[in-house]
């Protein structure tokens, strides 16, 4: 076959294109480290290239979840055991003041410090995160939850409860609602709780409660009679819309049965004495520690007020107790909680780890190998330059 001038020097030309090109993809791929620099030179392998990469991005984000929602959970378990050393100095303090040898005055000043504990309980229950939002509003973060007012704390958040995604088919709660944490406490024995009627002139003591799980639940007053001085102390228990349900002789620290429940007294009532027992089996911690602030404030050098005391510290040392619980209950969730995003976050870590040596085998050069290749692209352009150099000038006219 006879091959032109120009078909031999397009031939050589066209062959030193080629090798130059494979010394330059070689040098573009040690340069960037990528094995494959076009998807057209590995359609299969580009496409699973970019499937890892999208994992890595959403384990990325999986991992920002994980460190924001673990800073969150601690910044809400330091909080509550701020609020739970707060009432169980509160406790401490009722304690204190419901020994029978503290003055009235003494009390007062009890309850002044109690008083400044509620401040603070208002303030730990309105912690702000580091962007300015309340941990403990629900979904209303930028407004302040908690207000102390005259008559009490107020809430005004919501029953909202935020999650943050940790995984494909995983996400763990962040916040706790404020009226879950603070206003969700059980009340007396659960069942019912009581109070004694300002005017009570008596000193008669509430020593113990309970409830059968069939108690009915109803607003009862108990109520003491005793007509003449030489009559019997007798009590009656009114429901609200049931009418009486118990009547009989008082006897100290017996039992009065009513409605499935019973109560146990200390002490001597009088004429016109009452108690209201009401079915209540919730309380925020707020109103159990106002109550108590109240109480001790109030407090006089009287039979009739030492009562009082004695009654309101009683009950609010169960109110305490039941509030401190919840709050522990509270706070060994979070801290499960932020034990499933710690291992989590270690899950992710080591998912993360085996995705990126699976993409470093799909898309990264082994150097080695591509060095060895370079030298041996840049001998085959070397012997083609040269062969060119030669085969250009070769014509029959150099030989006439």
């Amino acid at each position: 076959m006879r091959m032109s001038t120009v078909q031999i020097f397009n031939q050589g030309v066209n062959n030193l294109l080629d090798r130059q090109a494979d010394v330059t993809k070689t040098q573009e791929q040690l340069a960037s480290g990528k094995r494959i620099m076009d998807a057209s030179e590995d359609p299969a392998g580009t496409a699973r290239v970019m499937g890892i990469t999208s994992d890595l991005a959403r384990i990325d984000t999986f991992q920002r979840n994980t460190d924001n929602l673990q800073g969150q959970l601690a910044m809400e378990e330091g909080s509550l055991q701020s609020i739970i050393n707060d009432l169980q100095r509160v406790r401490e303090l009722t304690v204190q003041a419901n020994n029978a040898t503290m003055s009235a005055a003494d009390r007062r000043s009890i309850g002044a410090q109690i008083s400044g504990i509620l401040d603070s309980l208002v303030d730990r229950a309105n912690t702000q995160d580091s962007s300015g939002e309340y941990i403990f509003a629900g979904f209303q973060a930028g407004s302040q939850p908690f207000a102390r007012t005259a008559t009490g704390v107020t809430y005004s958040g919501d029953d909202g409860e935020r999650f943050l995604k940790v995984a494909n088919s995983m996400q763990i709660q962040s916040r706790d609602s404020g009226s879950a944490v603070f206003m969700s406490a059980t009340a007396g024995n659960g069942s019912f709780d009581y109070r004694g009627a300002v005017g009570n002139t008596g000193n008669a003591v509430v020593t113990a409660t309970s409830a059968a799980s069939n108690y009915e639940p109803e607003t009862y007053t108990l109520a003491f009679i005793q007509a003449n001085a030489t009559d019997p102390v007798t009590y009656t228990v009114t429901g609200d819309t049931s009418g009486q349900v118990a009547t009989g002789n008082y006897a100290e620290g017996a039992a009065i049965t009513f409605a499935n429940g019973e109560i146990r007294l200390e002490g001597t009532p009088v004429h016109g004495d009452n108690f209201t027992i009401t079915s209540a089996p919730k309380q925020d911690l707020f109103t159990t520690v106002k109550d108590l602030t109240d109480s001790l404030s109030g407090a006089a050098e009287t039979t009739a007020g030492n009562a009082r005391v004695h009654n309101e510290a009683s009950r609010g040392l169960v109110n305490l107790d039941n509030a401190i619980e919840h709050l522990l209950t509270v706070q060994s969730d979070v801290g499960s909680r932020m034990r499933r995003a710690e291992l989590q976050s270690e899950t992710n870590e080591v998912f993360n780890l085996q995705l990126e040596e699976t993409l470093s085998k799909l898309q990264d050069i082994d150097y080695a190998e591509a060095i060895s290749q370079l030298n041996i692209q840049m001998l085959a352009l070397q012997a083609a330059q040269q062969t060119f150099a030669k085969t250009q000038n070769m014509t029959l006219f150099n030989y006439l």
